[in-house]
């Protein structure tokens, strides 16, 4: 698994090897993209097979930097999609920065969004207990049937709990 991961990341670099990046920008991207790996419990080597996988992706995303004409949240936004696309590659334990970012994330469901943020904050907080149980040791990537189950298994237990 590691070797095709590795094999991957060759691939990919080799195709975005003509972005336009200096090394400040590629050792600042590395570097936060290292620094929220570790903070999701990977370890050294990981963080580091994260940090490049993030980098490559993100190069895809914006291949010249400095010809990006986007807002610094559109950046941030495509930073974001790229990292989330490298971390199905690993398991994830849990940390307060890990249920940070899932909460983030359940929040911007837009099918929640006309509920009060009373209600949002503790479908949040299910959501993560919810995965938690089902995840105790940490997770790998949910797959859209149970992110949908444990969203609705939520969603009953507030609207019973009203």
């Amino acid at each position: 698994m590691k070797s095709v991961i590795l094999i991957t990341i060759l691939i990919l670099t080799s195709i975005v090897s003509n972005a336009q990046w200096d090394k400040t920008q590629e050792t600042r991207a590395i570097a936060v993209s290292y620094n929220v790996a570790k903070s999701y419990g990977l370890s050294d080597t990981e963080s580091a097979q994260y940090a490049n996988c993030s980098l490559t992706a993100l190069k895809y995303k914006i291949p010249s930097f400095d010809k990006f004409r986007g807002t610094g949240e559109d950046a941030k936004k495509l930073g974001l999609e790229a990292g989330m696309e490298c971390l199905d590659k690993f398991n994830l334990k849990w940390t307060p920065a890990l249920e940070t970012n899932i909460r983030i994330l359940i929040l911007q469901n837009k099918d929640i969004q006309k509920l009060s943020e009373e209600i949002k904050i503790r479908f949040a907080d299910c959501g993560i207990n919810t995965l938690k149980s089902l995840y105790p040791n940490g997770v790998f990537k949910v797959s859209k049937d149970i992110a949908e189950a444990v969203g609705k298994q939520c969603m009953t237990n507030l609207m019973k709990n009203q």
